[in-house]
């Protein structure tokens, strides 16, 4: 299994902001993706411009300007990494969903997602994926450049799985939100997750999730994130 992250910016967008957050983040995904047992080989770093950190060099996709819209980034790439033979089993995510605890790869059809809260809308930061997945994200890609080409629209990549219709609803795994514990929802989302947590969800760098994750300030009165992973993400707060 790979472990994937997909980001992409114009170059004069990266040395116009110098790296800054996005780094951080970047290096700080790496740091904890090791720390975790996973091999330099397969921490998949596919970007638009170059980076390397701790042994993991980024992988340049091929689409620096793409036609539809850096939000829809991550299933362009994936298209791409599967047709390369780069990935096959995969776990595809955003760059604020930070692992927790190590895990092997779940059981699914091609696809495995974590839906909303209310069971219908399925939630694209944390993505599992195969070889099987390669029709279906083309479907999806061909979804978003349609909106994209009949009526100008940039579409993410949640709307677009969800107006892809019945070509991933067939084809995805519904995944317990243990995989996915995020800001939105909370409580629910915690509660109905499988423990040990595998994943967490927020951009960290903001007080109020620093507080909600870590500092246990929450309705359920928990902290979720371990020490471990906090020194980690201490690093992405520091100036």
């Amino acid at each position: 299994m790979k472990n994937v992250m997909i980001y992409v910016i114009s170059r004069h967008q990266y040395k116009s902001m110098g790296g800054g957050l996005l780094r951080k983040y970047l290096q700080a995904q790496v740091e904890n993706s090791l720390e975790l047992g996973w091999a330099p080989r397969d921490v998949i770093i596919a970007t638009s411009f170059p980076f390397n950190h701790m042994g993991v060099n980024n992988t340049l996709l091929n689409f620096a300007d793409n036609d539809i819209n850096a939000s829809c980034n991550k299933v362009l790439g994936a298209v791409e990494l599967l047709e390369k033979g780069i990935i096959g089993e995969a776990w595809m995510h955003d760059l604020d969903a930070w692992q927790m605890t190590p895990f092997g790869m779940p059981e699914i059809k091609a696809l495995g997602m974590v839906p909303y809260l209310g069971g219908k809308r399925l939630n694209s930061g944390s993505v599992f994926l195969n070889e099987k997945a390669l029709p279906v994200l083309r479907a999806v890609l061909a979804t978003a450049r349609r909106a994209f080409l009949d009526d100008g629209e940039t579409i993410p990549d949640e709307t677009a799985f969800r107006r892809s219709g019945r070509i991933v609803n067939e084809n995805t795994t519904r995944l317990n939100t243990t995989f996915n514990v995020g800001r939105t929802g909370f409580a629910k989302r915690y509660t109905r997750a499988t423990k040990p947590v595998k994943v967490v969800h927020a951009h960290f760098e903001k007080e109020k999730n620093w507080k909600r994750f870590v500092l246990g300030k929450n309705p359920l009165h928990t902290r979720v994130v371990d020490e471990r992973l906090e020194r980690i993400l201490s690093g992405i707060r520091t100036g």
